[in-house]
């Protein structure tokens, strides 16, 4: 007997089988489902110069920016951030920091050095949730409108009033 198979190499096989670019597709899904209002009204914007291996692109809207850090080579590249900080983009990885997004009128992502899954609004609780490789440590910047305490998790840093920093290593 012959078998055919009209599959592909899709994320999902013949045979119901999820397959590892499923989990790339899901996670992409979950990021441009997140930050549709910086995607859907977006242009292009000026870059600057791209560590060597790197390609960047930049998209602005009226509801943030989010710079993409392609990776096409076999090895990791380290790029620099703003404020001293880097990140290490891994082989065939793109990667989206998101900048000066408004997540729920309170708090504001300002900038990030670590990989943001999406979030999700449920009732009056926003859920941020972000990931990395094993010993990498990522931080979020985020802007506070009109808060005078410190937010309530121990991991928060602050340099000064209305500005709080949320770092992790996973």
């Amino acid at each position: 007997e012959t078998a055919a198979s009209y599959d592909y190499a899709g994320a999902v096989g013949q045979a119901g089988d999820l397959r590892n670019v499923y989990y790339r597709y899901k996670r992409v899904a979950q990021f441009a489902a997140s930050f549709g209002a910086i995607l859907e009204n977006s242009e292009n914007s000026k870059v600057p110069d791209a560590p060597a291996g790197l390609t960047e692109a930049l998209r602005k809207s009226p509801s943030g920016s989010i710079l993409f850090l392609d990776n096409p080579s076999e090895a990791p590249i380290k790029a620099p951030l703003d404020g001293g900080e880097s990140i290490n983009v891994l082989p065939g990885e793109i990667l989206g920091l998101v900048r000066d997004f408004d997540l729920d009128g309170t708090f504001a992502i300002k900038a990030n050095s670590s990989r943001i899954l999406g979030f999700v609004r449920q009732d009056n609780t926003t859920t941020l949730v972000m990931y990395g490789p094993t010993g990498e440590t990522g931080a979020i910047h985020f802007t506070v409108a009109g808060a005078t305490a410190k937010p309530s998790a121990a991991v928060w840093t602050s340099k000064d009033s209305g500005q709080w920093t949320l770092q992790a290593t996973f």
